[in-house]
């Protein structure tokens, strides 16, 4: 009888717990979103945006949300002392020339470039073309211009590209024919600034977290290579400085618009294939949910 007595008590309590357990979430996140992400995100009130600060001059407001960006950027590279560009290699197109150059984006990195320069005297409107990011990365500039006297591989690699994704049109060198000084560069993980081991996709979490332990991020590192190329750019004397533009397609038109943002080098921004609304990313079925490729576009 005794030992009848505890087995129901034991039953009593299990059932009860069991109970218990069903009344509360039993995990903390679903698709790779925290289960309370609805409420950190009415958190978010963007007091600084145009229309919610108090501010209402607009170039004063421009003024002071870019100060709270690039606060949010830090840990910043810093300028280059000089450009100090150098021509590799140069090939002759349809009114145009193409050049391969070299050339300091910061003062901590020297980078190769695409630099397309009409034919004639000048000075031309000019163009900071931004890749794509596409989850490929063994080419970068090389979507936007055509490369020339580069392997094999490389060059079909940008001809399928431009073809699978461009309707087979190289858009630099479509805007350096009609009269436009045209820039490219890689960004960093893309094309010749890859991992020295080779990159694959989960490459980039590794770099972003890198970047973030040391006080930065992988997208404010983009950005500002963006901001230091489109002023390099509009300091090349055949440029007119009053007509300097940037044009980006997907990751590229998320760099275009936040390049905009972040100097008054760039008179005009045009991006392409990217239009949302940070509320519709923050979603469980959002594409960022898959990890890696958000970073490119995260600052703090």
């Amino acid at each position: 009888m005794r030992y009848t007595a505890i087995l129901f008590c034991l039953f009593l309590l299990m059932h009860s717990t069991a109970s218990a357990q069903t009344d509360t979430i039993p995990y903390g996140t679903v698709k790779n979103m925290p289960t309370f992400y609805e409420q950190l995100k009415r958190q978010l009130t963007y007091p600084m945006a145009w229309g919610n600060s108090p501010t209402k001059d607009f170039d004063r407001w421009r003024a002071e949300a870019r100060n709270i960006l690039t606060e949010c950027m830090q840990n910043l590279t810093p300028a280059p002392q000089s450009y100090d560009m150098e021509t590799v290699d140069t090939e002759s197109r349809n009114g145009y020339k193409a050049h391969k150059i070299r050339f300091n984006v910061s003062a901590w990195c020297r980078i190769p470039a695409y630099l397309l320069v009409p034919d004639g005297e000048g000075p031309f409107p000019a163009i900071v073309v931004l890749h794509d990011h596409g989850a490929h990365f063994s080419i970068g500039k090389e979507k936007m211009i055509r490369p020339f006297h580069v392997a094999p591989e490389t060059l079909a690699d940008a001809d399928d590209w431009a073809e699978r994704c461009y309707d087979g049109r190289y858009v630099g060198d479509y805007f350096a024919a009609r009269g436009y000084a045209v820039l490219s560069i890689d960004a960093l993980f893309w094309g010749e600034r890859g991992r020295k081991e080779g990159v694959d996709y989960d490459g980039q979490q590794a770099l972003a977290s890198n970047f973030l332990q040391m006080g930065s991020s992988w997208g404010a590192f983009i950005h500002m290579d963006d901001v230091r190329s489109a002023e390099f750019l509009a300091s090349l004397p055949f440029v007119d400085k009053e007509r300097v533009g940037c044009l980006g397609f997907s990751m590229g038109a998320y760099r275009s618009w936040m390049l905009s943002a972040l100097t008054d080098c760039v008179k005009a921004s045009a991006s392409i294939c990217w239009m949302n609304t940070t509320d519709s990313l923050m979603t469980p079925n959002n594409n960022q949910n898959k990890g890696g490729s958000a970073y490119a576009m995260l600052i703090p």
